[in-house]
């Protein structure tokens, strides 16, 4: 059977633009490992009242010390980053009513989750 659809009322252009930054931050966290043995998973699932969307890669990590401020602009630990994604995508997430995450091993690789609010086909407002 298939799963029930997962609804949310999002900016699509503002929710894509969250996508494309996760995507690239796991694709410059691989681009030491072999191209055949690269890989970023994406899921959507749904989390309580919401809708939970991860990203996960199998990069090099961050850095224990800069995970608490990850989500602050300016703070990168790329080579040529600017440090302004993770801030921007936190910026888009809230304004949507949602919360965003990241747990990451050195090694190991990383995932960012957000979560946003559900909303019934009916036609829901979510809280923004």
């Amino acid at each position: 059977m298939p799963a029930e659809p997962l609804w949310i009322l999002a900016e699509r252009v503002l929710i894509q633009q969250i996508l494309i930054i996760l995507f690239s931050n796991a694709l410059d966290a691989m681009e030491r490992i072999p191209v055949g043995r690269r890989r970023v998973r994406v899921r959507a699932r749904a989390a309580g009242d919401g809708v939970r969307i991860t990203v996960q890669d199998e990069g090099q990590g961050i850095e224990a010390a800069l995970l608490p401020r990850i989500f602050e602009p300016f703070e990168t630990h790329k080579q040529n980053g600017m440090g302004m994604g993770l801030a921007i995508a936190r910026r888009i997430v809230r304004s949507h009513g949602g919360e965003i995450r990241i747990r990451s091993h050195m090694g190991a690789g990383t995932t960012v989750s957000f979560w946003l609010p559900r909303v019934t086909h009916s036609g829901d407002q979510p809280r923004v």
